[in-house]
């Protein structure tokens, strides 16, 4: 397998943002809005206790492993990548339609147990030590290509890691470039407000998605960056710079 560079490959998913990235960025917006919405509807005091920062000594067992939003999140999230990588992938790789429409449909449920496992991971790592969840993330880059381009099924953590191989450190600097940015925003755009303690459910509805606009931008950047990453291991340089400025 070809290696990659951490400039070719940013520069390639900056190249396809303009074709793509609005269309991401809207899966990613709706996936949000209909987890915020659940969450209102079915758990709307742990989303008020998530709005106004309130947490008890178990909150890393009451807000992450004991809470079905956050594997409906995982699920919902992992879904919509699938189908948005699956899209582009198509797109840029036609003959593949018919067989990526097949493992789509078959690896849709292994590859959302194992992202949930994945976010799992990474959320008790970011907790502990954020160059661990980035190393998390390198390790697992190529989970989405790895069961919905070649069937790996619930294999996919196993072939993802074998694709990162290699290309650990790489990966590594491509993450901090996108997850970096992440931080400093989520720090700059936190939404945590006391005084939400007696809104009403509505306000803390649209306040949840009030402060995700932002996410989906680095959802979308993240997927195309591991696109032209995992082509770049199966396509010569000149072929890819031609599918990706066209």
């Amino acid at each position: 397998m070809r290696a990659f560079r951490v400039f070719d490959v940013i520069g390639g998913a900056l190249g396809l943002l303009p074709r793509f990235g609005p269309g991401i960025y809207a899966d990613y917006l709706a996936a949000g809005i209909v987890v915020s919405t659940l969450g209102a509807l079915f758990a709307p005091e742990d989303l008020r206790n998530a709005l106004t920062g309130t947490v008890g000594d178990d909150w890393i067992w009451t807000r992450i492993l004991a809470n079905p939003m956050f594997y409906v999140s995982g699920a919902v999230h992992a879904a919509v990548t699938a189908a948005a990588f699956a899209r582009v992938y198509t797109t840029l790789e036609p003959q593949t339609g018919a067989d990526i429409a097949a493992t789509f449909r078959a690896g849709l449920l292994p590859l959302c147990g194992l992202s949930i496992l994945v976010d799992l991971a990474f959320n008790l790592a970011f907790l502990v030590f954020f160059l661990a969840a980035v190393l998390i993330a390198a390790l697992t880059s190529f989970l989405v290509p790895a069961v919905v381009v070649e069937n790996a099924g619930w294999q996919g953590l196993a072939r993802a890691a074998t694709l990162a191989r290699g290309h650990l450190l790489r990966l590594v600097g491509i993450w901090l470039a996108i997850l970096v940015p992440w931080v400093v925003l989520l720090i700059w755009n936190d939404p945590r407000d006391p005084s939400l303690a007696d809104a009403s459910v509505t306000t803390l509805w649209l306040t949840d998605i009030l402060s995700g606009i932002f996410a989906p931008l680095f959802s979308a950047f993240s997927l195309l960056c591991v696109l032209v990453a995992y082509r770049s291991l199966h396509h010569d340089q000149d072929r890819r710079l031609e599918d990706t400025f066209r």
